[in-house]
């Protein structure tokens, strides 16, 4: 079995090979870049969030009340016959 400094090591010295890489260097950029907008799109509800929360619930009334208007039937068009008798000369 080896030491603990030997491990210590062989852990840095695989760390240092791997940073050599591009693909893993690519990788953690983006890994960065993702946790950065995270963090701006995880702080930004929290300051309007009730506002949010109050839109969404009105937008759903809205969509509810129309869908349904949507399934009540709607009102036959009034047409009235046309009579020959009823024309203006």
């Amino acid at each position: 079995m080896r030491t603990l400094t030997q491990l210590r090591q062989m852990h840095d010295q695989m760390v240092a090979e791997l940073t050599q890489i591009p693909q893993y260097q690519a990788l953690k950029a983006m890994e960065r870049c993702i946790n950065e907008m995270s963090q701006i799109y995880e702080e930004a509800p929290e300051s309007g969030g009730a506002k949010r929360r109050d839109f969404q619930e009105k937008l759903a009334h809205a969509v509810e009340s129309r869908m349904r208007s949507d399934l009540t039937p709607a009102a036959p068009p009034k047409v009235t016959p046309y009579i020959p008798s009823q024309r203006v000369a």
